[in-house]
C-alpha cells in the first residue's frame, strides 16, 4: 500500500501549482494545511479551503481533500514528508467543491471515502 502512495504522490497526469501545500502541526499526530480567503480563482489555484490529517497507528485519516485534483495531489505529497503509513480514508464534511474535488488522487492511493448517505449520493454521480 505505501508503494502505491508514493506512486501516486508522483503526480502523474495531475497538472503542476504553484500554491504551497504545507502541513502544519497541530498536536503528535494531527496536521492541517490552509487555504487563502476568497473564491477559488485562477490566481490561487482554487486553494481557498483547509484540510486535516491524523496519522493513527494503522494509517493516515484526511479531513477533506481541498478543491482540484492537483491540490488533492499535493495533500498527498505533503503526507509523505511527515508520515510514511498508508492512506486509509478521507472524510468528507460536506459536498461544495472545495472540500472534494481533491479526492481523486487520495482515492487512487487507497483511501476510502466516508460522507454522510446524502453527500454520498452527491459524490457517487
Amino acid at each position: 500500500m505505501l508503494a502505491f502512495a508514493a506512486t501516486a504522490a508522483d503526480g502523474q497526469g495531475y497538472p503542476a501549482v504553484k500554491s504551497r501545500v504545507e502541513p502544519a502541526r497541530v498536536t503528535e499526530r494531527t496536521w492541517y494545511v490552509q487555504g487563502g480567503p476568497g473564491v477559488a480563482s485562477a490566481a490561487n489555484e482554487g486553494f481557498n479551503s483547509n484540510a486535516g490529517f491524523v496519522v493513527t497507528d494503522d494509517g493516515v485519516v484526511f479531513v477533506d481533500a481541498l478543491g482540484t485534483p492537483s491540490l488533492g495531489n499535493e495533500l498527498l505529497k505533503a503526507i509523505g514528508r511527515v508520515a510514511a503509513k498508508p492512506i486509509r480514508r478521507v472524510i468528507v464534511t460536506h459536498c461544495h467543491a472545495d472540500h472534494f474535488y481533491g479526492l481523486k488522487p487520495l482515492k487512487d492511493a487507497g483511501a476510502d471515502i466516508w460522507a454522510h448517505r446524502m453527500e454520498r449520493e452527491f459524490l457517487g454521480k
